[in-house]
């Protein structure tokens, strides 16, 4: 695991010493202070049910398309 996450690191290094775009640079820089967040969460029994049934929908094919979601919180908001 250490040697992909070597490989990994390098490679995003040789990437960005190869960037020339401020813009792009800047947005990286932004991207990498954002705090990580560690926290744990801890969840009830009725929660991680829920969160298996998600799951398993995602994983099935079953959610909704992020498009028909964006539309109708639009029309629920337009309301």
């Amino acid at each position: 695991m250490a040697n992909i996450e070597s490989n990994i690191k390098s490679k995003l290094i040789d990437r960005i010493k190869s960037i020339q775009d401020m813009d792009v640079l800047d947005e990286l820089n932004r991207l990498l202070e954002v705090d990580v967040d560690d926290t744990v969460y801890i969840v009830s029994k009725e929660q991680r049910d829920e969160i298996s049934t998600a799951k398993f929908q995602l994983n099935n094919h079953q959610g909704i398309p992020n498009d028909q979601v964006n539309s109708e919180i639009e029309k629920w908001l337009s309301k």
